[in-house]
């Protein structure tokens, strides 16, 4: 809300959903969320609403939680012993802050993208 240039006190709110799918298009098994976030914050003033949109994130904005959150889940995993590296792969080999082509590239060949 802050980026709408509203405050929690005036009464604004935004909202998201989240859909949990269990199956893939071919029926097989294959659990993932889709989510859907509001791009800003309704204003609710008397019985009127005013939508105030958001600035659109950067680039660094959306790629630094996704390092930090595949990181972090890939060292819970490997913790709980779920996760077992893959001598002959251990990691997909990309550039550096090019996590969204990494999970990607994992998504299509079936794997889990690490994290170095």
């Amino acid at each position: 809300m802050q980026q709408a240039g509203l405050k929690v006190a005036c009464g604004a709110s935004t909202g998201a959903v989240t859909l949990i799918q269990r199956f893939g298009s071919a029926l097989n098994l294959n659990v993932h969320l889709h989510m859907l976030f509001l791009d800003g914050a309704c204003a609710f003033r008397g019985r009127g609403a005013a939508f105030h949109p958001t600035r659109r994130p950067s680039n660094a904005e959306l790629t630094q939680p996704l390092e930090t959150l595949s990181r972090r889940i890939v060292q819970l995993l490997k913790r709980r012993g779920v996760l077992i590296a893959d001598p002959e792969c251990p990691a997909l080999d990309f550039e550096a802050g090019s996590s969204l082509n990494q999970l990607q590239a994992a998504s299509v060949n079936y794997r889990i993208a690490g994290a170095r």
